[in-house]
């Protein structure tokens, strides 16, 4: 319990619900304001359309914006436009009391977001716009809110030096590839090319997709067992351990052709296409699904990184698996269509090494998600602290 008297965020702050103004007011950047939907605060979409609607509510940068649909208890500032029906700007009724500040770290304090979770409501979409009425907010005197904001943004200015230098590192193995294997120039002109084809395992299923149809059903999926790769391991562009989906093991003989095996490249081709990613070396016996394409190399010719960047990176291949005209990506591949891939082959060694500086960034990256974490911590302690007067 807060060692400060609590009011309701409605007694202290004004809620301002923004509108849907409707598709047939959208226009382009050049006219109109853009139209802030939840995604667009929360970073989720990628896709600003802009509204000429003379029935908005806009807000500017210095606003503070709570999301109470889809990504309830989302709060933003930075952003200006007009907002969705599914975002409150939220503004103090009494500045001389409640600063903005004291009330954006409050809506971001751990009891505050439980309480907006309890009073959630939704499956598909959630809603939390009757959370609003439960939510209580502590009131230090003006000074110490002041106090109190001053410390917790200097936790969050290290959080986002966090989130900036996470992503610079993102950067690297791009830039990498670039350097080491430019399409054009000297470097490339000694590399020579092949289809995927000719550059896996020439074995029997060393390209290979399945199991399909009945074979192997949803409902078949144990917690134990041998494990079964799909999407979800592969969308992240590199592997990933997800929820545990297995069939029994005196099933798999039935499946040992579709086993995947360390080292191995695996590539989505239904649902969210040209994901790609490498098996890791300590890889349990596995088998994948039919949303994945799975590729044993030959490693006396092409190293899985290489392959995993060039499906990823080189545009010479990613035009490849453009629709002729549309640009677009393609809405499913097939085996076929990656056995046809040509593939700029550089020398062996300048591939290894180029997984080397892979591995290296991997490893850097894994170190950053430690540290990241540690900042998301202490923000959490620290707002649950000045919350309670404990700070």
């Amino acid at each position: 319990m807060s060692r400060w008297p609590q009011k309701a965020l409605l007694e202290i702050a004004r809620l301002t619900r923004g509108t849907e103004p409707g598709s047939e007011s959208y226009t382009d950047s050049s006219r109109g304001a853009r139209f802030l939907r939840v995604g667009d605060i929360t970073g989720k979409t990628n896709n600003p359309i802009y509204t000429d609607a003379a029935q908005t509510v806009l807000v500017s940068e210095a606003d503070v914006l709570l999301a109470l649909d889809g990504s309830p208890g989302y709060v933003s500032t930075g952003h200006s436009g007009a907002i969705s029906s599914g975002i409150r700007k939220v503004e103090p009724r009494e500045p001389n009391k409640v600063s903005l500040d004291w009330l954006r770290y409050s809506l971001m304090s751990p009891d505050v977001q439980h309480t907006i979770s309890k009073y959630t409501t939704g499956v598909t979409i959630a809603h939390a716009a009757a959370a609003i009425e439960h939510v209580r907010i502590p009131i230090p005197p003006l000074a110490e809110q002041e106090r109190l904001v001053q410390i917790l943004k200097e936790a969050e200015q290290l959080r986002q030096l966090r989130f900036e230098a996470e992503r610079r590192t993102g950067e690297l193995i791009p830039a990498l590839f670039y350097e080491m294997f430019p399409l054009s120039g000297t470097a490339s002109q000694n590399f020579s090319d092949a289809t995927i084809e000719q550059l896996v395992d020439q074995r029997d299923g060393s390209i290979r997709t399945g199991p399909f149809g009945s074979d192997l059903l949803h409902s078949e999926f144990t917690t134990h067992g041998v494990p079964v790769l799909g999407i979800d391991n592969v969308v992240a562009n590199e592997f990933r351990w997800t929820q545990p989906r297995c069939i029994p093991e005196d099933k798999y003989h039935n499946f040992k052709r579709f086993q995947v095996f360390p080292g191995d490249v695996l590539v989505t081709i239904m649902g969210t296409v040209g994901r790609c990613a490498v098996a890791p070396d300590d890889l349990p016996v596995c088998i994948s699904t039919k949303h994945l394409c799975v590729m044993s190399l030959d490693r006396t010719q092409l190293d899985p990184y290489y392959l995993w960047a060039s499906i990823l990176f080189d545009e010479s291949v990613r035009h490849q698996t453009r629709i002729v005209g549309s640009g677009a990506i393609m809405e499913g591949w097939n085996s076929t269509i990656i056995r046809k891939l040509k593939i700029r082959i550089p020398p062996l060694k300048k591939q290894i090494v180029f997984s080397s500086q892979v591995a290296d960034v991997r490893a850097m990256t894994e170190k950053q998600a430690v540290c990241r974490q540690s900042n998301v911590d202490l923000l959490e302690v620290l707002l649950h602290r000045a919350f309670q007067g404990e700070l």
